[in-house]
């Protein structure tokens, strides 16, 4: 596979598979000075949040290459500025330093043309949606 572009960082690349992805109104609101790049995916499996939006969860690194663990699809963005663009997604995500929240955000490896890695925000404790309803499908809406 050729690289999506020679320059590119991983530090500068978000994995979004919800809210976020292209077209949806969180998008527009928090990701204006991302672009787009390309479909990609991340191991892990999808569960439904009650309000409707997906909740990633993340394989423990000793089962990532088993079989409950499928690859979920989203987009891969180009942060223009990193450090602003990933304060700002925090914020959203519910994210403040020394509090237990919903979401972490973590580099995992991603599948995408060229790209090694790539933040993600993901259930900070597999526990906590344990009980919600596994996504059917490895994609969302």
């Amino acid at each position: 596979m050729r690289s999506i572009h020679p320059a590119l960082r991983d530090l500068d690349c978000l994995f979004v598979y919800g809210t976020l992805k292209r077209g949806l109104p969180a998008h527009r609101r928090f990701c204006t000075d991302a672009c787009f790049l390309a479909k990609g995916s991340v191991r892990g499996r999808l569960h439904l949040h009650p309000h409707g939006y997906p909740v990633l969860v993340l394989p423990p690194s000793t089962s990532a290459a088993s079989r409950e663990w499928g690859w979920v699809e989203g987009e891969i963005l180009r942060l223009r500025n990193a450090a602003r663009s990933l304060t700002r997604t925090d914020e959203y995500e519910g994210i403040v330093a020394g509090v237990p929240g919903q979401y972490r955000r973590v580099r995992v490896p991603v599948r995408a043309a060229g790209l090694r890695s790539a933040w993600v925000y993901a259930a900070a404790s597999p526990r906590d949606v344990a009980e919600l309803p596994t996504h059917p499908r490895l994609s969302w809406p």
